[in-house]
């Protein structure tokens, strides 16, 4: 068996994450998940009622951060910036698809 032949069916470690990716990815789910948090939170606004309990408006301001949390940590799942983009803008065009839908 050859060199190049033992080699072809090694199988291939994933390639480690580089600082650059991370960041990347950090930052994009830090700015494109931030408009995603708020439609969530407004989903969530809309379909508890029809605001007359105060404390529903507590609910869906406090409920951003960590919907933002959540999504910043889901956007590193992704394995590449082109997904993490795309990812992130179809959730967010979803989100308020369905927000504009509620409440139109």
């Amino acid at each position: 068996m050859s060199l190049e032949a033992s080699r072809a069916r090694a199988p291939r470690k994933p390639a480690a994450a580089s600082g650059m990716m991370l960041l990347h990815h950090g930052l994009v789910g830090a700015v494109l998940g931030f408009p995603l948090a708020v439609l969530v939170s407004g989903c969530l606004n809309a379909l508890l009622g029809d605001g007359q309990d105060p404390a529903q408006y507590q609910v869906a301001m406090w409920s951003v951060v960590p919907v933002w949390v959540a999504v910043i940590s889901l956007a590193f799942l992704a394995r590449t910036r082109v997904r993490c983009w795309l990812g992130l803008l179809i959730a967010s065009a979803v989100a308020a698809v369905i927000f504009y839908g509620i409440i139109g």
